[in-house]
């Protein structure tokens, strides 16, 4: 592994094994020199085994299984904390082979074996906690350099000498005790986080096996649901423009309203300033490749909510620019004069790198609020939310010629206050703007055959647009 991470990311990876490996069982310890600057060390126990047949979990063919997870404590070679970040990984991977009928180049259905594979996994990040000794430490003053003088002078120079560095003396007394009561109460903070965090582990690991599968079960059943989100609506526009603005104008405050609540309740039990991405693929029953996706962005150092609402309405109202310059996927925009104050239809005509046609008719819906008390805090509030377009009789998708891209999100963009340490190591209060967003993407191609590599390719790609707005929207907010 430490190879193909060395290889494939840039950062040299270095192993640290020893030779206590079993057969099926190994320990892996790397060191990471990260290309960003922190050291970073893993320790993890990887079990595997592999079976021909298998009828319990194979369905009679062969299956393979690995899992992983972290080493808590090892007194034989400890974790560094002052010098490594931590990453702890939890993994179980599994790779078996399930019959599905699929079409083949000339439209006839055939039975074909796929080798699926299935990995959640966990990872965790423990942040590098280092102090400069010599930004710590205080210089004194130097005595300065003795000349010949009456005894009188001399002493009166000495009692000022002295009463200056017990000034001094004091004054450094009183910054490392403020330092150390800032330090103390940091720690008690991240105790108290830890001990909660143990705390709900204990419980999990207390519950019984029983339960722990139900719960894992319910995630499950639950997965088949989110092919559709509370606050997406359809759309249909005629061939009249007039008709077209007053159906999209009709649309907004009932889309704007379902799509806050809709983040307030997913963000609800969350730490509104701790950066958090989850991230789920899927083809959906009709075939449709999807991806949810759910993130929350501080941008750290930046208090304006302004900036950060500029910056991604700079984004979406140039985004076939962004795109093509970032991916390289030539993307033209089409749009008509058919939107209003606050709403803009996108259509995009995306050539894509691999050969594929791709195609967008989004209405976004966009407004900004100096001062809101519901959703705010009293303070400033950005929005962004946007839904497809069902069925366009003046512009009528291409489904013969084009992959359909169709994106249901919303995006908020509000001030919170935080709490950090200072250089004088203060606790003080400070305000971060945030990003949250929320997004649901389907590939539509039931009427392209698409070559299995090309397909794969589009499946790990479905979200890379995403990834361009936020890469984008960092340039703009601290260049």
């Amino acid at each position: 592994m430490e190879i193909r991470v060395t290889e494939s990311l840039g950062d040299i990876t270095i192993r640290e094994d020893d030779g206590s490996s079993e057969p099926g069982i190994s320990q892996c310890r790397f060191v990471s020199y990260l290309t960003n600057g922190p050291l970073l060390e893993m320790n993890g126990i990887i079990c595997s085994e592999f079976r021909e047949v298998d009828d319990e979990y194979g369905g009679g063919g062969a299956v393979g299984i690995f899992t992983e997870d972290f080493v808590d404590q090892d007194d034989l070679y400890p974790y560094v904390p002052e010098e490594r970040v931590r990453q702890d990984a939890t993994v179980v991977t599994q790779v078996r082979a399930h019959t599905t009928t699929v079409k083949n180049s000339e439209g006839v259905e055939e039975e074909r074996s796929i080798v699926h594979g299935a990995s959640p996994s966990d990872v965790e990040d423990h942040d590098v906690a280092m102090t400069d000794p010599e930004a710590a430490s205080d210089k004194r003053p130097t005595k300065p350099r003795r000349v010949k003088k009456p005894t009188y002078q001399v002493r009166k120079e000495e009692k000022e000498f002295l009463l200056q560095e017990l000034d001094v003396l004091q004054a450094a007394q009183l910054k490392q005790l403020k330092q150390q009561a800032a330090a103390d109460a940091a720690k008690a903070e991240r105790e108290r986080s830890s001990v909660q965090k143990e705390l709900s582990r204990e419980f999990l690991a207390g519950a019984s096996h029983h339960h722990q599968l139900s719960l894992v079960n319910i995630q499950s059943a639950l997965s088949g649901y989110v092919q559709h989100v509370p606050f997406e609506m359809w759309i249909y526009l005629g061939t009249d423009v007039e008709e077209r603005r007053q159906t999209l104008a009709a649309l907004k405050a009932r889309k704007l309203r379902a799509a806050q609540l809709y983040i307030v309740e997913r963000t609800r039990f969350l730490d509104p300033v701790s950066p958090f991405a989850e991230h789920s693929r899927f083809v959906a029953h009709n075939g449709d490749y999807c991806a949810l996706r759910f993130d929350i962005t501080p941008y750290e150092g930046i208090s304006s909510v302004r900036k950060v609402y500029d910056a991604l309405y700079h984004y979406f109202s140039h985004m076939e620019i962004w795109v093509t310059d970032i991916l390289g996927d030539v993307t033209i925009r089409e749009d008509d004069d058919s939107a209003g104050k606050g709403i803009s239809q996108n259509r995009l005509v995306s050539s894509l790198t691999n050969g594929v046609d791709m195609e967008m008719n989004n209405v976004m819906y966009s407004e900004f609020r100096e001062h809101d008390d519901e959703f705010g805090n009293g303070e400033a509030f950005g929005l962004f939310t946007t839904d497809f377009v069902d069925k366009d009789e003046l512009f009528p998708y291409s489904p013969s010629e084009r992959v359909r891209y169709d994106v249901t999100a919303v995006l908020t963009v509000k001030a919170h206050q935080h709490k950090k340490l200072n250089a004088a190591g203060k606790l003080e209060h400070e305000q971060v703007v945030v990003l949250t967003r929320s997004c649901l993407i389907k590939l539509r191609h039931e009427e392209i055959p698409l070559p299995f590599e090309t397909a794969h390719e589009l499946r790990e790609s479905v979200g890379k647009w995403g990834d361009v707005m936020l890469q984008t929207v960092r340039q703009l907010v601290y260049r």
